[in-house]
């Protein structure tokens, strides 16, 4: 039991570290992650965007990248 609420203290944490993340994105890239997140494909994000399939897949590629670099300066907020 007692690893199962730490998994799930951690979970949530996780979760709560990622969503600050994403609040720290400008706006057309927070949508398009948040957009990822709720289970739309690339082309129907890119529909909505006005963007093409192709250009969504590599911005969210580099969202990703952003979104990592923003979670390690948080987490280790010295260097």
């Amino acid at each position: 039991e007692h690893d199962a609420a730490q998994d799930r203290e951690r979970s949530k944490d996780a979760r709560q570290t990622l969503l600050w993340a994403i609040k720290q994105l400008a706006e057309p890239d927070r949508m398009i992650v948040l957009l990822h997140l709720e289970g739309y494909d690339n082309g129907e994000i890119g529909d909505i965007a006005g963007l093409k399939r192709n250009h969504i897949n590599v911005k969210l590629h580099r969202i990703k990248q952003r979104l990592q670099t923003i979670i390690r300066k948080e987490e280790t907020p010295w260097t």
